[in-house]
């Protein structure tokens, strides 16, 4: 059986209406098992006070302190220099290892 646009499209909608009348459904969920929003900063305005409590809130869980200074284009020269090394030496050690696996066979 060939089935065209305007067959599938009926039989769909027949389904559909077969399943909706069913009284089994109840309600569906699609978020599994959210409890919540996991962005406590998400809904915040943009106010001194909410900065301010951002601010503190950060310090006190890392015990680190905020800078106000800006990184600068050479910074980030620096970290994709730094970046780009590290990738470099995990891929030599990869290819390295697996060339002494490849022997072992």
């Amino acid at each position: 059986m060939k089935l065209n646009k305007e067959i599938f499209n009926s039989l769909l909608k027949d389904i559909i209406l077969e399943v909706m009348e069913e009284d089994d459904i109840e309600e569906a969920t699609v978020t599994g098992d959210v409890s919540g929003y996991n962005t406590p900063y998400a809904f915040n305005s943009k106010s001194k006070k909410s900065k301010k409590k951002k601010k503190k809130n950060a310090e006190n869980s890392t015990g680190y302190k905020m800078v106000k200074e800006e990184l600068t284009n050479r910074d980030f020269i620096q970290i994709k220099g730094i970046i780009r090394n590290e990738v470099a030496a995990i891929l030599r050690d990869i290819w390295l290892r697996r060339s002494v696996w490849a022997n072992r066979k």
